[in-house]
């Protein structure tokens, strides 16, 4: 879907966390974070005429884990940039969780 006349905001996204946790105890205190991920929701794409169309990110996605906790300082770091997404793949400090990745459907209609 394309939302045309809208300021570019392609630093909308979602993040995901990824927990794991010992049924057997059932204790929030087991609760371990094993990874985090960002998903950008637009993308946005400035037309002839100085305006921006914003893209839904749809489709099937494959998007690498990070390691641990989320990052917030790495994630603001990444959101001001003009492409938060590979701002964080590129970025060395960030470890990857090998060789997960999360898988996820984006339906715009």
């Amino acid at each position: 879907m394309n939302y045309v006349g809208l300021p570019g905001q392609d630093k909308v996204g979602i993040i995901f966390e990824v927990k794991a946790y010992n049924p057997t105890t059932r204790a929030i205190e087991d609760v371990q974070s094993v990874g985090w991920c960002f998903l950008p929701m637009f993308h946005a794409v400035e037309n002839e005429n100085k305006t921006f169309s914003l893209f839904c990110n749809s489709g099937l996605l494959q998007i690498p884990l990070f390691k641990g906790e989320v990052n917030k300082r790495k994630l603001i770091q990444a959101l001001n940039t003009d492409e938060p997404m590979i701002s964080l793949l590129q970025d060395r400090e960030l470890q990857f969780l090998e060789p997960t990745s999360i898988i996820v459907r984006v339906h715009d209609n």
